[in-house]
């Protein structure tokens, strides 16, 4: 059986149940690399962990960046692919703090 999931917006055609794992490679790279933007410049501002309202902040810093540049995705796929890469980035900006600190301290 056909389900129909599209729907005109604005003169677009778009799936209305677009999942992130629908996305071009190159619009998941740019989505990543501001994902990551975001969360670098908040934590270096902070010095700590994220909390709930600074991370509602950076969803939709991101996500704004996601509309300029015209992708399209639902907001809450786009908060279940953020809500799993949480760890990810923590990991990712722990190493990169540690990998500068010491080659500053060498």
């Amino acid at each position: 059986m056909s389900r129909k999931n599209h729907k005109i917006v604005n003169g677009r055609l778009l799936q209305m149940d677009k999942q992130y794992s629908d996305l071009k490679q190159n619009q998941k790279g740019q989505i990543a690399g501001w994902l990551y933007e975001d969360y670098r410049s908040i934590r270096q501002d902070t010095r700590r962990d994220l909390d709930k309202a600074q991370f509602a902040e950076l969803l939709e810093n991101v996500y704004g960046k996601i509309q300029e540049a015209k992708i399209w995705i639902p907001y809450r796929a786009f908060v279940q692919y953020c809500s799993g890469r949480k760890n990810h980035l923590r990991k990712r900006f722990n190493r990169e703090v540690e990998r500068l600190g010491k080659t500053d301290g060498v």
